[in-house]
């Protein structure tokens, strides 16, 4: 008993000491490890935890600096930036950004949140001042471009807007929806097909511009590819305005995500702006995962030729699809909730019912378009729209073979899965499929495992 208390009196003695070194002198790795908690919790949207933690790390360090340690200004830094983004309070968030900025001037983000505070107060010539700051720090800096994209929009500048847009297009294939979301301008008649990749979407292209222009059009006369065109050529971003080599109305194939979708109000995440309408195949995940696999080994570009297990788990995760924003389930999931938010604007169409009645497809088609269409015309309409029909027309010219898939039309078939997949890949994808969408929306996508 004696021994057992006089270690607890020793233990007692000495806890003042550690504690203090602790709690007033934190090593740097603990500094570090809180800002990295922190930015967890913003990513998991615990603002109020990432606040408590940051502050907390910041009085430290700040004490650390009154007894002459190290100054350390990039941990600083990143703990005023997390404060800003973790607390509602606009005075202080500009308080910590402007602070954070003086730290580290030669550091975009500072820069880009504080532009971006300022936009939301609305002031923009301001927020403008800031981003044009960053972007000679960055010029690439993709998030100061799209948010200058919106700030000049915001101005009334939209020329200035398709210029900046025209140089954020080409960064990345990616940025281009980004471009877009802050730049496009829907038309009345404007028509968007939308699918995930190798879900039908040149065979609905084609459907859509029969309906509109005639059995003899041909989609590659009418329809503009959004992403491929403008990777092409980021000025494509400016060609869409005039639409001049064009007949009305403006239709364009996309594997746009919902979230990024260019028609929707600028500044918002679910509304539509006032005109456009968007037609969206959906294919069975496990037919769409083989179309996409074929499409890359095909592609000399890509040459893909890793293993069956390989690309089921990447496909699944979106590993193949980052361009598109990600993986088949969240790309379907977001326009799924789109369409029942916009009934009237957005139509869902499926593979597997096209195959099994072009006809009806077609006819739903045109009606939804508001075009009219006899009997007759509907069956030319199929007959120039059957794949047969579509895979025999297409060419791939010789400048551009060497980095597409000659075979675009492949094969088209419903169910082929069953002879590529073994057994357990098929349940991977069932199982992702169950556990990303749920039984109502599985059950209103008609997508069957």
């Amino acid at each position: 008993m004696l021994q057992a208390s006089c270690r607890r009196k020793c233990a007692v003695r000495r806890a003042p000491a550690a504690s203090g070194r602790r709690e007033d002198l934190p090593s740097v790795a603990q500094l570090e490890q809180s800002v990295n908690l922190a930015c967890t919790c913003l990513r998991d949207g615990a603002r109020a935890r990432a606040w408590e933690i940051s502050q907390e790390a910041l009085q430290k360090l700040l004490r650390r600096r009154s007894r002459g340690r190290h100054l350390h200004h990039s941990l600083e830094y990143a703990l005023r930036v997390n404060l800003s983004c973790a607390t509602e309070e606009v005075a202080e968030r500009e308080l910590h950004l402007r602070e954070a900025i003086g730290l580290e001037p030669l550091r975009v983000e500072a820069r880009f949140h504080l532009a971006a505070l300022l936009a939301e107060e609305k002031k923009l010539a301001e927020a403008l001042q800031l981003l044009r700051q960053a972007l000679e720090i960055a010029p690439e800096e993709v998030n100061c471009l799209a948010l200058t994209c919106r700030c000049l929009e915001g101005l009334h500048r939209h020329a200035e807007a398709l210029t900046v847009a025209t140089q954020l297009c080409r960064v990345d294939p990616a940025s281009t929806f980004l471009a877009l979301r802050e730049v496009f301008r829907s038309q009345p008649d404007d028509v968007f097909v939308v699918t995930f990749s190798r879900c039908g979407t040149t065979w609905m292209v084609q459907i859509a511009v029969c309906c509109l222009f005639g059995a003899a059009a041909n989609y590659e006369d009418h329809a503009l590819f959004l992403e491929g065109s403008i990777a092409s050529s980021a000025a494509y971003v400016q060609h869409m305005e005039a639409w001049s080599d064009k007949p009305r109305p403006r239709l364009f194939k996309s594997h746009v995500p919902a979230e990024m979708h260019p028609g929707l109000a600028h500044g918002e995440e679910e509304i539509l702006q006032e005109h456009g309408k968007v037609i969206y195949v959906v294919r069975n995940p496990k037919d769409a995962l083989i179309s996409l696999r074929h499409h890359h080994a095909n592609n000399p570009a890509i040459g893909w030729t890793g293993s069956w297990d390989e690309w089921v788990r990447q496909w699944i995760a979106g590993d193949r699809s980052q361009e598109y924003g990600g993986s088949y389930f969240e790309h379907v999931k977001g326009w799924w909730t789109l369409a029942q938010r916009h009934p009237q604007r957005i139509r869902i169409f499926y593979f597997e019912e096209m195959k099994a009645n072009l006809r009806q497809s077609v006819a739903e088609v045109a009606e939804f378009l508001q075009t009219s269409l006899g009997s007759t015309q509907v069956d030319e309409v199929c007959k120039a729209c059957r794949f047969e029909s579509m895979r025999g027309r297409h060419q791939v010219s010789e400048d551009i073979r060497s980095r597409v898939n000659p075979e675009h039309f492949r094969a088209g078939r419903v169910g082929s899965w069953r002879e590529e997949l073994t057994a357990a890949q098929a349940a991977l994808v069932d199982e992702r499929l169950r556990t990303a969408l749920g039984r109502e929306m599985r059950q209103g996508l008609r997508i069957a495992e």
